[in-house]
């Protein structure tokens, strides 16, 4: 029966081991979902002085034949920004124009926005009309053509700026033909803020509960003598239960140095010799290291890196000792709590257990495996 249940462990491993480096891609990739926030003041001038920025440095396309141009028309936001926000960035992109280009931008009054009120009235008809911050020719296109023709104008202007997403702005400079009305040059820019840096896993989530199976390989040495008559190579399983607690090293909080207690139970599976128990006493030390960025959608480093050293005791009168190397382990964690870590382990020193008031020995291989499932507070 035990060795029924050992041969399904042992698929099990190799099914968690695949199924562990299989997901890696997938767990590596940084989340990028994130809380929306409003744009505030604050946030809103620094973003629409970075789009000034950007559109200050992408001005050497605009064709060297357009040398005069005149702003007509400024489209925005009308939740975002206010009329006095749509003439600071009116005046703010004349100004860049005018300082990193060869274009000579005119004004001309026709063109200015207004909230007046324009009144058409006739005999039997009167037509009432708010400009709403736009000018009068540009309501107007006969008007508009008429005013770029009497001021000598080539190019119209059209600024317009929204928002983008939840937190992001876009300008968009664009530049007509006043006689043609085609589009002769446009540039759009966009800015966001950065992206917000994740909470670090909370310094107070330290302490670990895991359990773990593993495969021990060695002889059994009846009364410690090694024979070549009979095969005496067992297998034990090997199961255990670990608390940690946890202490970062620093304070992103991907490292961490830690101790952890617990036991394990071992019992023999062969076909010739008959189970043999031991129950030990584990006490250890470990550092982990995080080798992959804050996900924010796990709550945590997707994979780390591990390394422990650890001293198993017999507590029911077996006597030795085993003294074990993990030198590298693979951790992954799913979610902030849920991890599966798996771990070579190598015994280094004596490598020899005696049963109780007997001569017969346990004599372990040096390499062993196995993984363990973690939760972690």
């Amino acid at each position: 029966m035990l060795k029924i249940m050992f041969s399904n462990f042992l698929r099990m491993f190799r099914f968690l081991l695949f199924a562990g480096l299989l997901g890696v891609a997938g767990l590596t990739t940084p989340s990028v979902n994130a809380v929306a926030q409003p744009i505030n003041q604050d946030s809103l001038e620094i973003r629409l002085q970075d789009l000034f920025d950007q559109l200050e440095e992408n001005l050497n396309d605009i064709p060297l034949t357009l040398r005069r141009a005149a702003v007509f028309r400024i489209e925005r936001d009308e939740e975002l920004f206010t009329a006095s926000d749509a003439n600071y960035i009116r005046n703010q992109v004349e100004g860049i124009l005018k300082a990193n280009s060869s274009l000579t931008l005119l004004s001309p009054l026709e063109l200015q926005p207004t909230d007046a009120v324009k009144i058409i009235a006739s005999d039997t008809t009167l037509q009432i009309s708010s400009q709403k911050g736009r000018s009068f020719a540009d309501l107007n296109l006969d008007k508009l053509l008429e005013t770029a023709r009497e001021y000598n104008v080539q190019g119209l202007v059209e600024i317009s700026v929204f928002r983008r997403s939840v937190l992001g702005l876009v300008l968009t400079v664009r530049i007509i033909s006043a006689e043609s009305l085609e589009l002769l040059w446009s540039k759009t820019v966009e800015s966001y803020p950065p992206p917000a840096k994740p909470e670090p896993e909370d310094s107070s989530r330290t302490s670990m509960l895991s359990v773990g199976l593993f495969s021990y390989t060695g002889a059994f040495l009846e009364d410690g003598v090694k024979r070549q008559d009979i095969d005496q190579s067992v297998t034990m399983l090997h199961t255990t239960l670990h608390g940690y607690f946890m202490q970062p090293m620093q304070s992103t909080y991907d490292s961490y140095f830690g101790l952890f207690a617990g036991g394990n139970f071992s019992t023999t599976i062969s076909d010739s010799i008959q189970a043999r128990d031991v129950v030990m006493l584990d006490v250890g030390m470990l550092y982990r290291v995080a080798i992959t960025p804050y996900n924010s959608f796990r709550g945590a480093n997707p994979l780390w890196i591990t390394s422990s050293l650890m001293i198993s005791v017999p507590l029911i009168g077996e006597k030795g000792y085993l003294f074990t190397l993990s030198p590298v382990n693979l951790l992954v964690h799913f979610t902030r709590n849920f991890s599966l870590a798996i771990e070579p382990r190598l015994i280094v020193g004596e490598n020899d257990i005696t049963y109780g008031k007997s001569t017969d020995v346990i004599l372990f291989d040096r390499f062993n495996y196995g993984f363990k499932f973690i939760y972690t507070f």
